[in-house]
């Protein structure tokens, strides 16, 4: 008699709604029990039969797998009562995650995370009577490791870092071509270098809805000997363009450049996504494609120049760059064309030829035109 008068005791006999499934009805007593986790359930669905199910060992653990200094892995262990598992981390609580449970385990990792900085795991469970508990778990991600000076290769990261080897825990968002940054983008703070981004905008653009304006982005690269391999500044070119813009005037290219910031977000000292100059993707297909300008014939009267019969082998360096990242391949069975911020003359800008097996140009054509953008950024 004591054993049952101290069970009724500690039993909170909170009735509430009755939790239902397809097969009764019941109505559920939540009882303290020596382990903590035992509930009662009252079958009334025939009340002539009283019936009570025990539910022990209803609980989920959480357990830290592995964590470096921007990602955390996370095992998940339930008891075979749980039949679901809602679970979200408090670092990016928008993205939720829901796990339909017969006992087994698994393990989530999140990645993109600040170093030096303590998150939690929230996990919600719930019993096929609609029971449910929250389990939670902290975790500190370690100290960032001391960062290198880049080259050219490297992988680049939406947290604005970089590294010669991946790094499993963060986002790739672009490829270093360049660690030789122009005095100007030297006097803006950014003095490491340049990266290509692995995604290419889905829509093509207008260099301008405008078919003469002169001297849109302050110069022309047209105006000296072998211009268009010299002119590296296409963050300043981008940034005149932008700001050029009114009601009337609009630089899409350039302007669409900037826009795979939404998707592949920065932070940490860059430029942000813009419009590389021409330059800049002569020394994509040389530092990345495997090129040199020694092998440019150069045009003298219009001022470009073409890598004769060398797509073929920039294309696929390029591509096997791009490849294990996931970013957007250059193409091998359509000849390609790619915008930069570098004028020609009022009429006509240049852009990048690419034909998979044949030939890579440097060229000019009418700013009205639309064709592909690939950005870069400055750091």
């Amino acid at each position: 008699m004591k054993k049952i008068t101290t069970l009724l005791l500690l039993c909170l006999l909170t009735l509430g709604a009755t939790a239902q499934n397809a097969k009764r009805q019941v109505a559920i007593f939540h009882c303290t029990g020596d382990n903590g986790n035992t509930m009662t359930a009252f079958d009334i669905d025939s009340i002539d039969k009283i019936k009570f199910i025990t539910l022990e060992n209803f609980n989920i653990t959480l357990a830290q797998v592995a964590v470096t200094d921007a990602s955390v892995k996370v095992s998940f262990s339930p008891t075979d009562k749980v039949k679901s598992a809602t679970y979200y981390l408090d670092a990016a609580p928008d993205i939720v995650y829901t796990q339909t449970c017969d006992g087994s385990s698994w393990e989530r990792t999140w990645t993109d995370l600040q170093p030096s900085t303590t998150v939690t795991v929230y996990c919600t469970i719930e019993d096929e009577y609609g029971i449910t508990k929250t389990v939670t778990l902290a975790l500190t991600t370690q100290a960032a490791p001391a960062q290198q000076a880049a080259k050219v290769g490297d992988y680049f990261y939406a947290d604005g870092t970089w590294s010669t080897t991946r790094h499993q825990g963060k986002t790739v968002v672009g490829i270093v071509f360049s660690t030789t940054p122009t005095d100007k983008d030297k006097a803006k703070g950014f003095t490491n270098g340049y990266a290509m981004a692995i995604k290419s905008l889905t829509d093509k653009a207008k260099w301008s809805n405008q078919s003469y304006a002169e001297f849109e982005s302050g110069a022309y690269a047209s105006l000296t000997d072998k211009g268009y391999i010299t002119d590296r500044d296409g963050y300043t070119h981008s940034t005149t363009l932008i700001e050029g813009i009114t009601s009337s005037v609009q630089h899409d290219a350039a302007l669409s450049a900037t826009q795979l910031s939404k998707p592949r977000a920065l932070s940490g000292s860059n430029s942000g996504w813009y419009l590389p100059s021409m330059g800049q993707m002569i020394d994509i297909m040389v530092n990345l494609g495997g090129l040199s300008t020694d092998s440019i014939t150069h045009n003298e009267t219009a001022n470009t120049g073409t890598w004769k019969g060398l797509a073929k082998t920039a294309i696929n360096n390029l591509n096997a760059r791009l490849n294990p990242v996931g970013g957007t391949l250059f193409s091998t069975s359509s000849a390609q064309y790619i915008w930069t911020s570098s004028e020609s003359t009022a009429r006509s800008a240049y852009y990048l030829y690419m034909n998979y097996g044949t030939d890579i140009s440097t060229l000019t054509y009418y700013k009205t035109t639309e064709f592909e953008v690939r950005p870069v950024v400055a750091f």
